[in-house]
């Protein structure tokens, strides 16, 4: 578990400089809390904040990594282009996780 919460890290400032490309620099603080809590609730299906200390099974680490990456990557690659896409797609990866749940 512990492997996959120090990638994340890493992984997590790989992001940060990703949303600084598509984030005026004024409005970088809240993007990334804005993403930071996207994040938290696609993974916990919650948010609040150190969530992942309270909820970091080693599943839920992966996950985050792997998501972390993903957003990145789609940044770099100019798939998602602003910030407001970053959201849009955190929203439609939540509803694919956990919309079927509550009609199940």
């Amino acid at each position: 578990m512990l492997f996959y919460r120090n990638e994340a890290g890493e992984a997590y400032k790989r992001l940060s400089l990703a949303i600084a490309r598509i984030v005026a620099p004024e409005n970088m603080k809240v993007a990334m809390q804005q993403t930071a809590e996207g994040l938290n609730w696609y993974v916990f299906n919650n948010h609040k904040s150190a969530i992942r200390n309270e909820y970091g099974t080693e599943d839920n680490q992966r996950k985050l990594l792997e998501l972390v990456r993903l957003i990145a990557t789609l940044i770099e690659d100019g798939f998602l282009k602003t910030h407001e896409e970053v959201m849009k797609y955190l929203r439609k990866q939540w509803r694919k996780e956990f919309v079927k749940e509550l009609f199940a």
